[in-house]
């Protein structure tokens, strides 16, 4: 009985035991169902958005809050491991007042309120403490089986923030520089302005303290300042003397530059500096020079409790309020001068604009000072900004704004042209800025500044960099390492060095050790931080020559990411002073003789005559006119007559006392200054004597033996006479044509009678007229050799006059007369006759065509009948029109540019080829060049006469080549003298030269004789 008991009982838990293992099975394998229709969810809710790119993406199950999924860019944004995401991680990112608005906008989901949430967070990101901002879309979701989650798409627009940010901030600093541009203008004394400035600088720059300080007795002293604490402000004040000489303020009165620290808590300041950065609760610091008429007067220091603050944007534009200031503190004096009742517009400097981003961009506003530019504020709303946009620039502009709009990009900075109201057209720069459809200032906003100005002179300094930089500047190119990379030919000619000794090597090698290393440390941090430098610097030659330089270098990066690079531009300066001191030399000195020249006589003459009437004693003024000198230059040629000058000075000099001043007044004039004298009548001994001088023979260096004579006219003041410089060189001058009508070899001393200079024009203008009756004028040919080949390819047609009882006259005297009276158009008409006549002669003679020249005089190119007269006058004589050539002056164009354009305009149109004399002795202008429709351009004969020794008319030949060139026109030089100026006329690439190493101007008979057979056709 017993063992079967046993057996149902065996068989009764066998039979549980089954039932409890089936049972177990059952659960587990229910759990793993469950756990899979649970993953299949999460997959049908994430499975669209968990490998976006740049969203980070979360899912969080709404009733036990657990966050069930998050993607790998999630965990980026917030510095940790996605899959240990978590509600108290999340929050550990956000500060306490975020947290409770997050914590509201979950408690509003969980209660089924929240349907979509758009919102945005500043956060701390988790690994590295950087501060982010997040927009964060939140969706409710529901699955299939009705369960509740919360899906967060997650984007980082920290930089879009910061964008915003700047412009902002960049308003505001406008806005600053605005209203201080206003205080400048109304201010009527400096420490009103000054605390104004400072005012502004606190309310609109978002700044937390501003100060303008002075140099008082060598010390720093404030005068000036606004805060937003003002105790904490003070501070700063009560230990100015004590600040690290390294500190922004300090560094800038030092050094007379922006400095700048955008983190006060990262320095090497002193202890007390730091410490008073820190109790002043200063993060960021900016210090500004401020100069007054060039010279270092004080500071503008800046201070923000935001690290960082001074960027680039913000220094450029108080960079310019700094400068503003100093202008207006040199100004001020001048305004307190100017009339109480003159009223003074001045407007903000930029113009802000707002439009729709969609076509056809509605203006939605302007600001007032857009009426700078012809236009209402009112007028304008609801117009397309494209109206204001020049016609030649609405397309690109138009790009612009798509590009932005479609690419998202936020900002943008580009200059094009605007149409004013008035119809003209001006260049400005703008800030361009597009608010997304997400902002609530959806739209287009730009800051607009008139560049006009500046765009002119950058296109003049581009012009003028295309003419001179290849031959002027060295270049040298290095690596991030400071290796040499490349170096171009003028910084061989400079420094010396062939390309393979420095390719590879630093600029160390031509270091010429007189920079302490302060200086260097300096350079490199402006081209850290500025990317830019620009300085003075010494160099070693690779002779050993040490040289200073001009020096600016540039960092360019590779937007790629690729090696930085530097480049060094350079040109050695040492010539440049030199070119000064020689510039102020000559300016005093006659070029020639080296004896101080006219002004320089003036100067001494006015001394002299201070010193007379002090002392009452005599002053005399000798005038010494050399007899025959024209003819002397015109036989012999310029260089014998320079030679004659020398000897003549050398001969005079030598003979005057100590006391006496001896000068050139140019041409073959010399002035004598007397003083001690005892008598006035000493002065006629002198006289005397220096007659009998001057007329010895001159032996000169080609053996050649000049018979000269002189003759003197005095002009003596004594007994106290009151005579200014300029009416005693008169005197002197009147006496000396009057010694010259008595003779030659004669002198006179003044007497009132002279003094009307009247007789003499009347005289001359007569003799002039009877010069032109009895056909005493002629016309002389200079050869134009085309120096290529050298062969005689024209001529210069220049007027002559042989005086019957004068002889020959200079045109220099005879011109000017002409000039001022009709007789120049008469002459100037009878010129082209002749030449026309002649030129048709050699022509129907069998010559080859030859260009000739006729200069056209200023009153000629006015007279309205010039066109009608040429045209007839090469009609009559049959003369080609495209072998006659007018030649004019840089004066003759300046004096009515329009008219003077017209005018040779038409003369272009009937073949005439026009040319410019003398060019670079007066306006020089590119401008003009291009403005003119100019064929040949002529290096004037000053020019000329130096080469090849003198480095400055070196210098002016090669530029004038290389501008003619470029411009399409013929070059030619005129006075060339000698093969050695031919030759280095050759290897500049001159065209055509004329002088008297062909032959001088010679009459029409003599002329002929110069060409060869093979000129005849």
């Amino acid at each position: 009985m017993v063992w079967i008991m046993s057996d149902e009982l065996v068989v009764n838990l066998m039979s549980t035991l089954s039932m409890l293992l089936l049972t177990l099975i059952g659960c587990f394998q229910l759990r793993h169902q469950r756990q899979l229709v649970i993953d299949a969810r999460q997959d049908r809710l994430t499975r669209g958005c968990r490998d976006l790119p740049y969203i980070g993406v979360s899912l969080i199950d709404l009733q036990d809050d657990r966050w069930y999924w998050n993607n790998e860019t999630l965990g980026q944004f917030l510095g940790t491991d996605p899959q240990s995401l978590s509600w108290d991680v999340f929050m550990t990112t956000l500060c306490a007042q975020e947290r409770e608005r997050a914590e509201e906008i979950y408690r509003r989901f969980k209660s089924g309120d929240g349907g979509h949430v758009h919102t945005e967070h500043p956060i701390t990101r988790l690994n590295d403490g950087a501060n982010r901002w997040l927009e964060i879309d939140l969706h409710r979701v529901t699955d299939l089986d009705g369960q509740c989650y919360l899906l967060a798409m997650t984007h980082d627009i920290t930089e879009q923030r910061q964008a915003i940010i700047s412009l902002q901030r960049q308003r505001d600093l406008y806005e600053t520089l605005s209203q201080t541009n206003k205080i400048i203008v109304r201010s009527r004394d400096s420490q009103t302005m000054l605390d104004e400035i400072c005012a502004v600088a606190v309310k609109h720059a978002q700044l937390n303290h501003a100060w303008i300080g002075r140099i008082v007795d060598g010390k720093l002293r404030p005068v000036a300042c606004s805060s937003d604490d003002l105790p904490l402000l003070q501070k700063v004040f009560d230990g100015i003397d004590h600040l690290d000489e390294s500190s922004p303020t300090r560094s800038t009165l030092r050094e007379g530059r922006v400095s700048v620290c955008n983190d006060a808590g990262e320095n090497t300041w002193n202890p007390f500096t730091r410490e008073l950065a820190g109790s002043a609760k200063i993060a960021s610091i900016a210090a500004f020079p401020l100069r007054r008429d060039g010279v270092l007067v004080g500071n503008l220091t800046l201070y923000s409790n935001e690290p960082g603050f001074f960027d680039s944007l913000v220094l450029r534009t108080l960079a310019e309020i700094a400068g503003d200031i100093g202008y207006a503190l040199g100004n001020i004096k001048r305004q307190q001068r100017m009339e109480t009742g003159r009223q003074i517009i001045e407007s903000s400097p930029v113009v802000i604009l707002r439009w729709s981003a969609q076509t056809p961009h509605h203006l939605l506003f302007a600001s007032e000072n857009i009426q700078r530019w012809g236009y209402s504020a009112v007028d304008l709303h609801d117009t397309s900004v494209m109206q204001l946009v020049a016609k030649e620039d609405r397309q690109r502009v138009e790009a612009l704004i798509e590009r932005m709009v479609s690419g998202g990009r936020h900002l943008s900075q580009n200059r094009f042209r605007i149409l004013t109201g008035e119809g003209e057209t001006r260049w400005v720069e703008a800030q361009i800025v597009w608010h997304g459809p997400s902002d609530q200032a959806a739209g287009m906003e730009a800051v607009v500044r008139d560049v006009h100005a500046r765009k002119q002179h950058e296109d003049r300094l581009n012009l003028a960099a295309a003419v001179f930089r290849s031959t002027r500047e060295g270049v040298v190119i290095t690596d991030g390492q400071q290796r040499i990379l490349e170096v171009n030919p003028a910084f061989t000619a400079l420094l010396g060095y062939d390309p393979v000794e420095v390719v590879g090597k630093t600029p160390q090698l031509f270091s010429s050790g007189r920079h302490d290393p302060e200086f260097y440390k300096a350079m490199w941090q402006a081209l850290d931080q500025q990317g830019y430098w620009q300085g003075e610097i010494w160099n070693r030659r690779r002779d050993g020559q040490l040289i200073p330089e001009l020096l600016s270098i540039t960092r360019v990066d590779d937007p790629d990411g690729g090696e930085r690079r530097y480049v060094g531009v350079f040109a050695d300066i040492s010539e440049l002073k030199r070119s000064s001191e020689r510039i102020d030399y000559l300016a005093h000195t006659d070029a020639v003789t080296e004896l101080p020249n006219r002004t320089e006589l003036l100067t001494m003459l006015d001394q002299a005559l201070k010193i007379s009437r002090r002392h009452s004693s005599a002053v005399a003024l000798l005038i010494l006119d050399l007899d025959h000198f024209k003819d002397i230059n015109d036989s012999y040629g310029h260089g014998i007559g320079d030679e004659l000058l020398k000897q003549v000075a050398t001969r005079l000099r030598a003979h005057l006392r100590a006391s006496d001043s001896l000068a050139r007044l140019g041409g073959d004039e010399f002035a004598v200054l007397l003083t001690e004298l005892a008598r006035p009548l000493d002065a006629a001994d002198i006289a005397r004597e220096l007659i009998a001088l001057i007329s010895e023979p001159f032996r000169l260096s080609n053996g050649m033996e000049i018979q000269s004579g002189v003759s003197i006219g005095i002009s003596v003041t004594a007994d106290g006479d009151i005579v200014d410089t300029l009416e005693m060189l008169k005197q002197a001058d009147a006496a000396l044509y009057r010694a010259k009508s008595l003779g030659r070899g004669s002198f006179s001393f003044y007497v009132k009678e002279l003094s009307d200079r009247a007789t003499h024009r009347v005289e001359m203008e007569m003799r002039l007229r009877r010069a032109i009756e009895m056909g005493q004028l002629e016309v002389f040919y200079q050869p134009q050799v085309e120096i290529a080949s050298g062969r005689i390819i024209g001529a210069e047609a220049l007027l002559r006059w042989r005086d019957d009882e004068r002889g020959y006259i200079p045109p220099d005297q005879f011109i000017p007369l002409a000039e001022q009276s009709e007789l120049i158009v008469k002459l100037s008409n009878w010129v082209l006759e002749q030449v026309s006549r002649q030129g048709r002669l050699w022509l129907d003679q069998g010559y080859a065509p030859l260009r000739l020249a006729v200069n056209l005089s200023p009153n000629q190119l006015r007279n309205a009948e010039l066109i009608q007269h040429i045209d007839t006058t090469l009609q009559a004589t049959g003369f080609p029109a495209e072998q006659l050539e007018l030649e004019l002056t840089e004066g003759t164009l300046m004096h009515d540019p329009e008219q003077a354009a017209e005018r040779l305009n038409q003369l272009r149109k009937l073949g005439i080829s026009i040319s410019l004399d003398d060019f670079g002795t007066g306006y020089s202008s590119l401008a003009y060049l291009k403005r003119f429709p100019l064929s040949v351009l002529k290096i004037d004969k000053s020019f000329t006469r130096g080469l090849p020794q003198d480095l400055e008319d070196c210098a002016i030949s090669r530029t004038v080549v290389a501008m003619g060139h470029a411009l399409g026109m013929t070059v030619l030089a005129e006075g060339v003298e000698t093969q050695e100026q031919l030759e280095y006329l050759r290897d500049l690439g001159c065209d055509v030269y004329q002088g008297y190493l062909c032959s001088p101007a010679v009459p029409a008979k003599q002329f002929v004789e110069l060409l060869s057979p093979n000129d005849k056709r």
